[in-house]
């Protein structure tokens, strides 16, 4: 692994145990995880979830409980420049419901992003 980039407040080993284990599990062209919070970083999210939809970084995941104000601007960065983001299961994100949080979310390009869900779908993964 090349580089670790989180927003969590405290590096903890455990973060980087878990980008290890995920990097594993991913083909070898994915090789950076990027972890985001939601809250605040709204603008730099959407900054973030743009360059994975430019190919600049390779893909997002945002944790759950995102608002809609987090993310209406990156998901319509993202799709502007090609990509995608949805739940892990590949569902488009659904904005104005009465409770205005997500669940985890991925973006990347729209040919990883595919191959991504994919992923997700694999048992190996709902362990980490």
């Amino acid at each position: 692994m090349r580089l670790l980039n989180t927003n969590t407040r405290y590096l903890h080993e455990n973060i980087v145990r878990y980008a290890e284990r995920l990097i594993e599990l991913l083909p070898d062209h994915l090789e950076m995880c990027y972890f985001v919070n939601s809250g605040s970083e709204a603008n730099e999210l959407a900054l973030r979830l743009a360059r994975v939809a430019e190919g600049t970084i390779d893909a997002a995941i945002a944790g759950g409980n995102s608002h809609d104000w987090d993310l209406a601007a990156a998901d319509l960065l993202v799709h502007e420049a090609g990509g995608a983001l949805t739940s892990f299961a590949g569902d488009a994100v659904t904005y104005n419901r009465p409770v205005p949080r997500h669940g985890t979310l991925v973006a990347a390009g729209r040919d990883r992003h595919a191959a991504l869900v994919e992923l997700f779908r694999d048992e190996r993964l709902a362990s980490l």
